[in-house]
């Protein structure tokens, strides 16, 4: 995306949405270890992402003037891949994870050992005006640490339950199965900062030029080099997290075509963490009074337990055929808010929420193995659904629990393998996702509330959940054929190259329109993706039998604009910004397996 602002500010990139990555992988594999097997890994990245690319969607004109004094090109037509921001905002981003997977055989039983730990180191710079203005921005960095263990076993097959050879009475049926662990993870969150810088002036031109008139000429620029007063505040926290659970799952096929299969986890999670706002500056008028955050410093914990269980009938009535019905609860754990403005509970920390899962599941295999196609259908109920949200007037987001939410509908593929060069994959999927119950959801600046109470807060209930297309649908053809296949071409083509091949692939995507607002959803049209269509396909050619691929790769084809988030300029009621998906994006890979 290019960036009109970088004529006009020394730092501001060119170019927005880019990136810069670098990765190395190493695998280890001991296949015969003392009888065992061990296989170690170690992954390592560091991804420099620039520019968020943001672009202004709705501005009203009589703001308009406000930004062009920074930037007299400002532009204000959404969805052209042009923005103007002037601060160099990216995430720098670097992991190093090392993992070991151990496996061996007792008799007949697997026992498995797995060990992970991985450190990521962030840091990251957010233009928080998304425009030309230097009014707010936000730094924040944090260095996490994972550490996960595993063990578990795998039976051999039992007769009838678990290999009781009677349960309550008579001996059951068939055989059964099962694999049972433990499970621990610790991850902490050290030295977590977010300053937000605010220039009161610009800050305070831009509240005010919102209530005078269009025709009103700029307010004077500082000239470069004469300082700028910065009012600002920071967050410090750290956080730690300890999960240990127990879980078993068990298949019992108790008629020749008939599987039941029953599981549960049982989990304790506790958590804790630490929180200092401090004001930075000698003054914090726009912080304190206009914004209303204050200075805190709170501790907190909190744990929880958890029982996740799953039921599941599996029946095949022929062997082309396999029915599922099947039954699972869910947790995801509360948490605390890490980018808190104001010290209260409520403020600090949310609940966890819950799933409840039905799904009636068909595979099928077609035309003697050349044809397979899946369909399941499925409801889900939530409870204390997590949602990114914001409050009245405050710049910071915030996670609450949005009380009940529902998903429901349909998804199938079909693959088919028409000829020994075609194979087309299909899939469609229907997902009717809705609040059922959202009193406190967020609310466009310039939209009156009218549900009726005394909360700023907009009642979301009915509303779709955010980025949930009723209707996706892609079609993909791939072709992949000997190069000696070719009529002319392939006589010419010498023996010692016969697995020279060619490959390509096509895709064809529709989604339907959509909410994209990332802060919750505040049901405002503006925030809406209409439904498009869009394209993506390559072309390459290689030699399988000496292990190389050249491909030629080619995303949005046709160049389509799709906003990925959409939000509003806090304490600027009808500033609408965007974040667009990448444009059309061609690169080239080169494969050599040795």
């Amino acid at each position: 995306m290019k960036n009109t602002t970088a004529e006009f500010v020394r730092d501001a990139h060119e170019f927005l949405e880019g990136f810069d990555r670098h990765q190395f992988r190493g695998r280890l594999k001991f296949l015969d270890l003392l009888g065992s097997q061990l296989k170690l890994s170690y992954d390592w990245f560091r991804i420099d992402a620039i520019g968020l690319g943001a672009e202004f969607k709705v501005i009203p004109q009589k703001t308009r003037p406000f930004f062009r004094q920074y930037d007299p090109n400002t532009d204000f037509e959404p969805g052209n891949f042009i923005a103007s921001v002037d601060h160099p905002d990216g995430s720098l981003s670097e992991a190093h994870t090392v993992a070991a997977n151990w496996h061996d055989d007792f008799g007949k039983w697997g026992v498995d050992f797995v060990a992970g730990h991985s450190i990521l180191d962030l840091t990251a710079d957010l233009d928080l005006d998304y425009s030309p203005a230097p009014a707010a921005v936000i730094k924040t960095g944090d260095d996490n640490s994972v550490t996960t263990v595993e063990l578990r076993t795998t039976s051999p097959s039992l007769g009838g339950v678990l290999g009781l050879a009677r349960l309550f009475g008579p001996e059951l049926p068939g055989n059964s199965d099962f694999i049972a662990g433990v499970f621990y993870q610790r991850r902490l969150i050290r030295n977590s900062f977010l300053t937000v810088d605010i220039d009161p002036v610009v800050f305070g031109e831009f509240v005010v030029r919102q209530d005078l008139p269009a025709t009103l000429p700029p307010f004077p620029v500082p000239a470069p080099g004469t300082g700028r007063f910065v009012e600002r505040s920071t967050l410090h926290y750290d956080e730690t997290s300890n999960s240990i659970a127990g879980f078993g799952q068990s298949d019992w096929h108790f008629l020749p075509r008939w599987t039941l299969t029953t599981g549960m986890r049982l989990q304790n999670e506790t958590k804790a963490a630490d929180w200092k706002r401090v004001f930075e500056s000698p003054t914090h008028v726009t912080f304190s009074q206009f914004l209303n955050w204050e200075e805190f410093q709170r501790k907190l914990d909190r744990s929880e337990f958890q029982v996740s269980p799953k039921v599941s009938v599996n029946y095949k009535p022929i062997d082309a055929l396999s029915l599922f019905a099947r039954w699972s609860r869910g947790y995801k754990g509360g948490g605390f808010n890490e980018f808190a403005t104001r010290g209260s509970v409520k403020d600090l920390s949310f609940d966890q929420e819950k799933v409840d899962e039905w799904a009636l599941d068909a595979k099928t295999t077609l035309l003697d193995g050349a044809a397979s196609f899946n369909v399941s259908l499925f409801w889900m109920d939530l409870e204390d659904f997590q949602v990114i949200t914001t409050r009245p007037g405050d710049i910071v987001i915030t996670v609450v629990n949005a009380a009940k939410a529902r998903a429901r509908g349909v998804e199938a593929d079909l693959t088919w393998l028409p000829t020994r060069w075609l194979t087309l994959i299909g899939t469609l999927g229907f997902d009717d996702a809705k609040y059922i119950e959202f009193p406190i959801g967020g609310c466009p600046q310039d939209m009156p509330n009218t549900d009726g109470d005394s909360d700023p807060r907009c009642d979301l209930s009915g509303h779709s959940l955010v980025r949930t297309p009723e209707w996706m649908i892609t079609l993909t053809p791939l072709v992949g054929f000997p190069a000696q296949s070719l009529p002319g071409i392939g006589r010419l083509i010498p023996a010692s190259w016969s697995g020279l091949g060619l490959t390509g692939d096509f895709t064809a995507e529709y989604q339907d329109s959509q909410d994209t607002e990332g802060l919750g959803g505040f049901g405002d049209p503006r925030a809406r993706q209409p439904r498009f269509f869009r394209f993506r396909g390559s072309i390459g050619f290689g030699n399988l039998d000496q292990g190389w691929l050249f491909r030629l790769h080619a995303e949005n084809i046709t160049n389509q604009a799709i906003q990925n988030g959409t939000g509003e300029i806090q304490t600027a009621p009808g500033h609408i910004w965007q974040l667009p998906e990448p444009p059309r994006v061609i690169y080239g890979e080169l494969r050599w397996d040795f």
